[in-house]
């Protein structure tokens, strides 16, 4: 009867044995971890999920491994008695659930240790000693496959995908030949281009662009914030209707936006975004488009849900593994890349959304342009010109003496975008497609280098320095350069891409509240444009960690003045931003009638509850921490 049945541990070596035990180990103990750790609700590839858990598998057979030789070394120091099979599972097992709840507790997460996985560790663990072939195939195989799928079951019910789904029903028209590629750079100020007036400012590709089409002078952000400037971009709505204050702030009140209208006439709707407050958990108007690209990382790289693992967040914060820049921004040398992807089945019309992150702090631009603007990178560490500066630490700036440094830096970041979108629009975008788009180029807001105090950051003061962004349309017919020194804000953005292409108006479908314009100057065509300051708040109470939204400040935009309503400091300003488009003097005294006019526009403009803090809802601890990173909370 014995020759009947195959001992393992008896016709094996022993270090034959354990090898293998601790190689199916580490693969049953990660395939268990990488699986709890899905989402619940996401839509995902198989493609991405095997990526996913070929990286989570060959992670913890490294930590096994680790464990093993633990094991190893402390049976054999305990003695001959110790030196067994049953004894270095039992070291093994015990480092491992050490190793799984203690990171699990460390992270916060106890609610999230699985009993299953303990009960299929310890099975393993009984599993392959001193048992029959059968028995190991039964205990050792079958057991844990039938475990990891009952727990993988609740977060693959989604259908496998890669797009959105867009319900388009109602929406119908003409269809026309004309693309349209509007592409927006986070973070950049209209200034610091070229064709905007800056001498040193080398950005070629924007400048040929406003050369060949039409240039905006006057083109005002709504809000400092991606989040929130991105989705009245899109809308056509300020950030009070659409109801985003702040990044991380969820879209309440979507309504209509251009992906949803291009849908509409039969275009093909494409999103490619680079930053972390346009990530789908976030930003609503994911919805709308048929493919939105949020994947920040390479093609070898797991998807971004990897950092939900302990053991990954444990080593990825230690810098040991994996790039945590790959959770908050997307290269643009990886953007190209995605919208040479995007484009290589040639869908015409399209309606391509192009979003760069370069601009955005830390300002690190790559060496020739670094240099070309700052060619003595010594010198950034004399002087005394930082002294007394306050700066955001996302910026990593603390060993920095010469405040010339980041702001020639910030002007490296511009012309190596400008280097990107001429890399895109030549070679990653077929010529036949952009000889019959329409080229939108913008920004979501701008950024304050030292203005009014305020350095290297962006989103608290309704000040240009922020707020002044660029505007350039491109039609596929070439025109000569045309000039408009029309006041346009981001809102205005979806109506002026349908007229250029000859559609019906755009239509934001939502009825505004307007103030009494007869105390204000100039025409009934010149319409205010609200203007708001919001950052989070963070609150810590019994049940963890929530964000609150802070006001900081609010305004209003009428022709050429612009008056500030300061939340923090109690403050009004006014300012003609003709005469003083630096924002340098106050002329509230000297209009007292024009004040009172734009704060009573902007009294019935703004909701009634503006005072009341609003606590934003959603958010996981691992979201609030990305958040507080890259600066976008405060306390």
């Amino acid at each position: 009867m014995e020759s009947d049945r195959v001992r393992i541990s008896r016709n094996k070596p022993l270090e034959v044995s354990n090898l293998l035990y601790t190689c199916w180990f580490g693969l049953v103990w990660g395939a268990i971890e990488a699986v709890r750790y899905l989402p619940d609700s996401e839509c995902i590839s198989f493609g991405y999920f095997m990526v996913y858990l070929v990286h989570i598998l060959g992670l913890y057979l490294c930590l096994t491994a680790m464990l093993a030789g633990l094991s190893a070394l402390i049976s054999t120091l305990l003695g001959r008695s110790f030196r067994s099979v049953f004894c270095y599972r039992v070291l093994l097992l015990v480092g491992s659930l050490c190793c799984s709840i203690g990171l699990v507790w460390a992270y916060d997460q106890p609610s999230v240790f699985s009993i299953p996985g303990i009960l299929v560790c310890i099975l393993v663990f009984v599993g392959c000693y001193n048992r029959s072939v059968t028995q190991v195939v039964l205990l050792g195989v079958v057991l844990p496959v039938l475990v990891i799928m009952l727990l993988a079951a609740p977060r693959l019910k989604q259908p496998i995908c890669t797009d959105s789904g867009v319900q388009t029903s109602g929406l119908s028209d003409s269809v026309t030949q004309t693309n349209c590629i509007l592409i927006s750079v986070d973070t950049l100020r209209a200034d610091y281009l070229g064709c905007y007036g800056h001498e040193q400012a080398r950005t070629p590709v924007m400048d040929r662009l406003s050369r060949g089409g039409q240039l905006y002078t006057q083109v005002q952000s709504p809000q400092a914030l991606t989040g929130p400037a991105h989705a009245s971009m899109i809308s056509g709505r300020y950030p009070r209707e659409h109801g985003c204050r702040s990044n991380g702030d969820p879209v309440k009140s979507p309504g209509m936006s251009l992906a949803l209208f291009f849908t509409g006439l039969g275009y093909r709707t494409m999103a490619l975004v680079s930053g972390y407050p346009l990530k789908k958990e976030f930003f609503d108007y994911q919805r709308h488009f048929q493919v939105y690209d949020d994947k920040f990382s390479p093609a070898w790289f797991p998807p971004d849900f990897v950092f939900r693992l302990p053991l990954v967040r444990f080593l990825a914060d230690r810098g040991l593994v994996y790039d945590r820049r790959y959770l908050f921004e997307c290269r643009g040398v990886l953007v190209n890349r995605r919208v040479e992807r995007s484009l290589t089945d040639p869908v015409s019309p399209f309606f391509l959304f192009v979003h760069y992150y370069e601009p955005h702090g830390p300002y690190e631009p790559p060496a020739v342009f670094a240099n070309y603007y700052y060619p003595h990178p010594e010198k950034r560490l004399q002087g005394e010109s930082m002294s007394g500066i306050t700066f955001p630490a996302y910026q990593r700036l603390k060993h920095i003496r010469d405040i010339g440094y980041p702001r020639a830096m910030y002007l490296g970041e511009v012309s190596y975008v400008d280097y990107l979108i001429g890399d895109m629009l030549r070679n990653r975008v077929p010529r036949f497609l952009l000889e019959h788009s329409l080229v939108v180029l913008t920004a979501d807001h701008a950024e304050s280098l030292g203005e009014h105090d305020y350095y290297f950051d962006h989103g608290r003061d309704c000040f240009q320095a922020s707020l002044h962004v660029p505007l350039i349309l491109r039609k596929p017919v070439g025109e000569h350069a045309l000039l408009s020194e029309q006041l346009v804000c981001l809102t205005d953005i979806p109506d002026l891409i349908c007229r250029a292409l000859d559609q019906r108006p755009f239509q934001p479908g939502i009825e505004r509240a307007e103030g009494d314009l007869t105390l204000l100057p100039g025409s009934d065509q010149d319409q205010p444009i609200p203007l708001e300051a919001n950052s989070n708040l963070l609150r810590h109470s019994d049940s963890g960690k929530s964000l609150q939204l802070d006001h900081f400040a609010i305004g209003v935009r009428h022709g050429p003045y612009k008056l500030i309503e300061d939340l923090k400091h109690k403050r009004t300003t006014l300012y003609d931003l003709e005469n003083d488009p630096s924002e340098k003097t106050d002329i509230s005294a000297s209009h007292p009638e024009l004040v009172r006019g734009l704060m009573q526009w902007l009294a019935a403009w703004q909701s009634s509850d503006l005072e009341r803090a609003a606590e934003i809802p959603g958010l996981s601890p691992d979201q609030i921490s990305s958040l507080e990173q890259l600066g976008y909370i405060h306390e």
